[in-house]
C-alpha cells in the first residue's frame, strides 16, 4: 500500500511563477527521474520521464533525467515550487512497490540505511546542500520504485513487478503535480500503455 505525504515546510525566496497563456501565472514545477535504461529496473524514473511526457502535460513542467550524480540535481530543482524526484530504490519492499515519501519521512528512511554505499543517503545529502542555499522546492514528493534483485544490469527494459510500480508512481506523480498547479489538456485520458519507443519497450 502506498501512502502519500507532502511536505509544507516553507522555504526562501517565495514562489516563483510563469506565464499562462491566459495572462495569468502559475507555479513552476519540476519532475527529476534517475537512472540507466541500461540497468534493467534501474532504468524506472526515465520510464517514469517518458510516461508523464505522454501524459500531456503542459511546457512548465520541467522533466529532467539524470543517469546518477546527485551533484547535478541543483539545476533540476532550482527556482521551482514544487518537485517529484523518482528512482529505483531497495525500501524494504517487494519488488514494484512505490514508497511515497516527503521530505521529513524520506529523511527517516535515509537516516536508518546503514548500507554501503547507500542511495537514499546520498540522495539526502544532496537536498541538504540545496536546502541552505535556499532552494529546496517548497513541496516535495520523493518516490521510491522497488527494484527485483534479478533485473538489474540486465538490459533495457523493467521487470514486470517494476513495470507495474512505475504506473502507480506515473499516477501517483501526476496526481501531486495537478495539485500543485499542472493541467493536462481538455478531455486527455491518461494512457493505458506507455512506451519508450526510442528502446522498444512499452508498459
Amino acid at each position: 500500500m502506498t501512502r502519500l505525504l507532502e511536505s509544507s515546510r516553507p522555504v526562501a525566496p517565495g514562489p516563483s511563477v510563469v506565464p499562462a497563456c491566459d495572462g495569468t501565472t502559475r507555479p513552476r514545477l519540476a519532475v527529476v527521474g534517475f537512472g540507466n535504461a541500461l540497468r534493467g529496473d534501474r532504468g524506472a524514473g526515465l520510464y517514469v520521464l517518458e510516461a508523464l511526457d505522454q501524459a500531456g502535460f503542459g511546457s512548465h513542467v520541467a522533466l529532467n533525467h539524470i543517469v546518477g550524480d546527485y551533484r547535478t540535481l541543483i539545476s533540476c530543482l532550482y527556482d521551482a515550487d514544487a518537485a517529484v524526484i523518482v528512482q529505483a530504490a531497495e525500501a524494504c519492499g517487494r519488488p514494484g512497490d512505490v514508497h511515497a515519501l516527503d521530505l521529513p519521512r524520506f529523511r527517516t528512511l535515509a537516516a536508518m540505511d546503514h548500507r554501503v554505499p547507500s542511495q537514499p543517503r546520498a540522495l539526502a545529502e544532496a537536498l541538504t546542500w540545496i536546502e541552505v542555499g535556499h532552494r529546496l522546492p517548497r513541496k516535495l514528493l520523493i518516490l521510491f520504485i522497488e527494484p527485483a534483485p534479478t533485473c538489474d544490469g540486465q538490459g533495457p527494459g523493467p521487470s514486470g513487478p517494476v513495470r507495474r510500480g512505475v504506473r502507480r508512481a506515473v499516477d501517483l506523480a501526476a496526481n501531486f503535480l495537478e495539485r500543485n498547479g499542472a493541467d493536462r489538456p481538455a478531455g486527455h485520458v491518461p494512457d493505458r500503455l506507455y512506451a519508450v519507443p526510442w528502446l522498444g519497450i512499452r508498459f
